[in-house]
């Protein structure tokens, strides 16, 4: 779904990026997961705490199962998207996150868990706030979230309430 996203949205974007070079890290991206396992954004244990540390050495393995220019070149590419510092890169983490917000939002609310609903107003934005053609996106999806939780019965001016009252180094972390 991200790399269609990124078709899609690549050409209305703000601040023009290679869309083959964000294609090749969309590609790259959840790689290690592979081997470590996926952690869901909120989680909190251990797992989470050594994540980084477990992604690097799995990346390593991972490049060293090919050739030196090919495990190289993924190596490379993963690390370019960890550091989000490439427009290439802020572009597909973006995506990332909003493609997680549109699952959630295609999926049964009785699926999510009730971080889930805070992550409606926190998660995408941030990712997202360095293009307005990214945000409207966000607006848009972060909308139908709303609307879903609205349709299930959800007070989503409590949860916002609830938001408002927390620090904005939580609010806003990605």
């Amino acid at each position: 779904m991200m790399a269609l996203m990124a078709m899609l949205i690549a050409p209305h974007l703000e601040h023009n990026v290679n869309l083959h070079r964000a294609l090749l890290l969309i590609l790259v991206h959840d790689i290690c997961e592979t081997k470590v396992g996926d952690i869901p954004f909120f989680e909190v244990s251990e797992r989470k705490t050594t994540k980084a540390q477990a992604e690097i050495r799995a990346m390593r393995e991972i490049r060293d199962m090919f050739s030196d220019q090919t495990g190289q070149k993924m190596s490379d590419l993963w690390h370019e998207f960890e550091d989000g510092k490439t427009p290439e890169a802020r572009f597909a983490r973006a995506l990332d996150h909003l493609e997680v917000q549109h699952q959630h939002n295609l999926a049964a609310i009785d699926t999510w868990e009730l971080i889930e609903y805070d992550l409606v107003y926190t998660k995408t934005s941030s990712r997202c706030a360095h293009d307005n053609t990214l945000m409207q996106i966000a607006r848009a999806i972060e909308d139908q979230a709303q609307q879903k939780m609205i349709d299930a019965g959800i007070d989503v001016e409590a949860v916002r309430k609830r938001l408002a009252g927390r620090p904005a180094t939580r609010r806003t972390a990605c």
